[in-house]
């Protein structure tokens, strides 16, 4: 089962930018050139161990979060926001906006 951010309102003035696709509705499936963070079948492709949380913490791919008696792991934002997929990240994204030309959601034009 596929998990899908789609866009319901208002209709054709909404749509979503990930590494890998922009439209009115995206696949939330990683990001396709990102090891262990991307749909596939082989080892690299998602986490399959413990040990591979503690190579992905070491690297800086992951982060941990201590809450009380709970730790929470979770992708480190900014590696997120530099990785490339098939298209742009989002960080190429924003830093090719204009002030005054373009903002997040709106290209004149397109």
């Amino acid at each position: 089962m596929d998990a899908i951010l789609r866009a319901e309102e208002p209709k054709g003035a909404l749509s979503f930018l990930t590494p890998d696709e922009s439209d009115t509705k995206v696949k939330l499936e990683g990001i396709s050139t990102m090891e262990h963070n991307r749909p596939g079948r082989t080892p690299n492709d998602s986490i399959n161990s413990v040990q591979d949380v503690f190579d992905l913490v070491k690297s800086g791919d992951l982060c941990l979060r201590e809450e009380g008696s709970n730790v929470s792991v979770f992708w480190n934002p900014e590696k997120l926001y530099k990785q490339a997929g098939s298209g742009t990240s989002v960080h190429d994204f924003v830093q090719g906006l204009k002030g005054g030309k373009n903002c997040i959601g709106y290209l004149p034009g397109q």
